[in-house]
């Protein structure tokens, strides 16, 4: 019985042996508010859908309005009015057109 009691001791000390104290501190890549914005956007266009990518894309547009006050507000408008249930080609068609236009936007201070 003792034997018994030892191993099961030892072998619920050895999954602990592995935990160590040396942490390895990693930091996740920056993302632009520009590339944000491309991303949502080109979901809409592979979909076509409008229901939570679009609310997606709002919150992510919001963060351009740094770079583009002008065009952040016409983004926003754009993505409104397509949530009130516009047909699905015309869903595609418009978020191409401002994906077209975000991609315009330079790159630097995008943040």
């Amino acid at each position: 019985m003792r034997f018994w009691l030892k191993c099961l001791v030892l072998l619920s000390a050895v999954p602990l042996l592995g935990c160590g104290t040396d942490a390895v501190e990693v930091t996740p890549p920056e993302v632009t508010a520009k590339a944000a914005v491309i991303k949502a956007l080109e979901g809409i266009v592979e979909s076509g859908q409008g229901g939570s990518e679009l609310g997606a894309a709002l919150q992510e547009v919001d963060k351009l309005h740094y770079v583009d006050p002008e065009l952040t507000k016409e983004i926003v408008d754009e993505l409104t009015k397509m949530m009130s249930g516009t047909s699905q080609v015309d869903v595609k068609t418009k978020a191409q057109e401002l994906l077209d236009k975000v991609k315009a936007l330079p790159t630097e201070g995008a943040k």
